[in-house]
């Protein structure tokens, strides 16, 4: 069988891991008249990832957004493994999860769903955004 057991905001991948193996643990000591053991395989893992709205990353991104696409970008949460998340995983950065997508207008790019596909002027208007955003990030640096 699977079990599919999705993170919450800041709870590390070891802490599900443990939580899982405990309940399994603890099943196999209350059922011994069962006398089976598990073995489990991570199919695939991606810790969480939580940005604060007022840090350095996310205002030089919402500027340079701006400044390139002539208006205000979103803010949101949003489910599923990314980019991002793995990178502040191995690097402990601290990294938005930023850049073009579907905005919910059909027939528009969108990421992260079947068919994922980008616009692209979308495409090319967010590298000049990324470099934008990484001069006033840096900028800023202490």
């Amino acid at each position: 069988f699977i079990i599919d057991r999705r993170l919450l905001p800041d709870e590390a991948v070891e802490e599900a891991i443990k939580e899982i193996e405990g309940v399994l643990d603890k099943l196999q000591e209350e059922k011994k008249e069962y006398d089976y053991k598990y073995e489990y395989e991570i199919l695939t893992h991606c810790s969480s990832l939580t940005v604060d709205r007022e840090s350095d990353v996310v205002k030089a991104a919402q500027k340079a957004f701006k400044d390139i696409a002539g208006y205000d970008t979103r803010l949101h949460r949003t489910g599923g493994g990314s980019d991002a998340s793995s990178i502040a995983e191995v690097t402990g950065m601290n990294i938005a999860n930023f850049g073009p997508g579907w905005d919910g207008t059909e027939g528009y790019g969108c990421a992260c769903h079947e068919d994922e596909r980008l616009i692209l002027e979308d495409y090319f208007m967010f590298i000049k955004i990324y470099m934008k955003m990484l001069v006033y990030y840096f900028s800023q640096a202490k």
